[in-house]
């Protein structure tokens, strides 16, 4: 396995065992403000993160640091156990490149920094075991892929229809983008999100206030 792709992960896992300190220092507020000297400096997975990777372009490495920001304001994990356990099985079952590669395609490469703190959210229900690494590594695919509207598009149905994820009507405004991004289908006059969709709703939308 690619060396630098095992250090990424190290320092993803200790970072997330530290974030609590991080968070208590004001990382939501750098989100808002996208301060990149001071404390946001000072966390591995973006000061040495920028050097392992080698990202040198000062727009990337913006957009990394407020990624990375995000990402971690939302992965809030009280139990580092829970991540060590993670760790251990990722390596244990051959799936550290892989994980690695899913999280920095989104810490890399989003323009949006919604995406990085939605991935934020799945990781720390991977590691609380609330959602499996299939589909947490199925919904990461989609998240890259799919607009913000789309990912938007879930919260706002089903918290608009009550909680439900079905609805028995042929006017659905958010139909479209959810379809656009595979989370929804029809059975007749009969609109529905599909099982991950639900699970997605449950592990990054349900019990959240913002998006």
């Amino acid at each position: 396995m690619d060396g630098k792709k095992t250090g990424i992960l190290s320092i993803v896992k200790q970072t997330i065992i530290d974030s609590k300190d991080y968070v208590a220092e004001g990382v939501d507020l750098l989100i808002k403000t996208i301060d990149e000297t001071g404390a946001l400096s000072e966390i591995p997975v973006v000061s040495q993160g920028m050097k392992v990777l080698e990202i040198k372009d000062s727009f990337q490495q913006h957009k990394y640091r407020r990624n990375c920001a995000a990402f971690l304001e939302a992965c809030k994990i009280n139990d580092t156990e829970t991540v060590e356990n993670l760790y251990n099985k990722l390596n244990n079952t051959g799936k550290t490149e892989e994980f690695t590669d899913s999280l920095l395609l989104i810490t890399i490469e989003s323009s949006k920094p919604l995406k990085a703190a939605i991935v934020g959210r799945l990781v720390s229900k991977l590691c609380t075991r609330d959602i499996d690494y299939t589909s947490y590594e199925t919904l990461v695919q989609i998240i890259h892929a799919a607009s913000v509207a789309s990912l938007l598009a879930l919260p706002e149905f089903i918290k608009s229809n009550d909680g439900f994820p079905y609805k028995h009507s042929n006017k659905i405004p958010e139909e479209a983008l959810l379809f656009a991004c595979g989370l929804a289908y029809r059975d007749g006059s009969k609109f529905n999100i599909t099982e991950l969709g639900v699970l997605f709703y449950n592990c990054a939308f349900k019990d959240y206030q913002d998006f």
